[in-house]
This record gives structure tokens, sequence and C-alpha cells, in this order.
């Protein structure tokens, strides 16, 4: 990530680019789909998706990127994203790329980009 981040930071003068990484709304199955996994599954996965989370929003701080947090932007509560998801419980669907897009331009005004 590191890498990736520092090789766009050097083409952002030239280029005049932000950039923008976007955080995971669950790094597994998410709502009808992943509840239907049982509730140790829905609490492990959302464990690990904030420790990715986590991760992602440091290295984007330290390599001068907009961290887009997707969880906010899905709803905190697990049973609104079905309906920002496709059928299989992991993919967004129109509606969820609309919701991440918002989240996108939201993030990138409030760092006054």
């Amino acid at each position: 990530m590191h890498g990736i981040l520092s090789t766009l930071h050097d083409l952002r003068p030239v280029q005049g680019t932000v950039t923008a990484v976007i955080g995971y709304w669950n790094v597994g199955w998410s709502g009808a789909v992943g509840r239907a996994q049982g509730v140790v599954y829905v609490r492990n996965a959302r464990l690990l998706t904030d420790a990715v989370n986590q991760v992602l929003e440091r290295a984007s701080a330290a390599g001068g990127a907009v961290y887009v947090d997707a969880y906010a932007a899905f709803g905190s509560d697990d049973s609104t994203t079905t309906d920002l998801l496709t059928d299989d419980g992991d993919h967004p669907n129109d509606r969820g790329h609309d919701a991440l897009a918002r989240a996108v331009v939201s993030a990138v005004r409030a760092a006054g980009r």
C-alpha cells in the first residue's frame, strides 16, 4: 500500500489528482446474506472489517490520501446494507455505488481538495 500511495503521490503534482482510498463496508458477506451465516460470522466479520479499515485509514494518512469510510456510507446498521448490495451479499448494486460515490465526494471536499 505504501508503494502504491507513494507512486500516486509522485504523480499528483503533475496530474493534479486526489488519491482516495475506500475502506470496506464489510470484508465478508453483508446484509441478509451475512446474517444468514450466523451471529458469530457477523461479529467476526465486523471485527475484521474494523481492523482492516484502521490499517487502510492509517496508510491513507501516511501516504497523503483521503480515506473514505465505506462502513459509514453503507450505514452502521447491517440490515440497511441489503438494499445497497447485489444478491451475493458482497458487491454493491447501483444504489451501493451511488452511496460510495457520494462518500468519496464528501470525503474529498471535507479534506479541502
